[in-house]
């Protein structure tokens, strides 16, 4: 019994090296604004949730008719790949956004 127990434990802890040593996938979050501004609130996007702080290769999305198009940018460090702005009139307030990718706007 104690050397399956070892062996399953060992086995998930090989798993959980190699799952970790992956490229992690582009996390995609795309803006509402129905509760405020500030992207740190989980209300303020429709899909993806609130960006987290230190998140890696963020894809967001401004979709035509959002609420708050006036944003404070409240999350620290992001790494954003891309942003697609797909209307007009959106303001960004807050912390800076290091970019590694493009800058999309199809809209207004």
């Amino acid at each position: 019994m104690r050397m399956e127990i070892a062996f399953m434990l060992r086995r998930s802890l090989l798993a959980l090296a190699v799952g970790s040593a992956l490229p992690l996938a582009a996390a995609s979050h795309t803006w509402s604004g129905a509760t405020n501004g500030n992207w740190s609130v989980a209300g303020n996007w429709s899909a993806g949730g609130a960006p987290a702080a230190a998140e890696a290769n963020v894809v967001l999305i401004f979709p035509a008719g959002a609420m708050n198009k006036t944003m404070n940018v409240d999350v620290n460090v992001l790494n954003i790949n891309s942003i697609e702005f797909q209307d007009s009139g959106y303001v960004l307030n807050g912390n800076a956004l290091p970019m590694s990718g493009s800058i999309t706007t199809n809209g207004g």
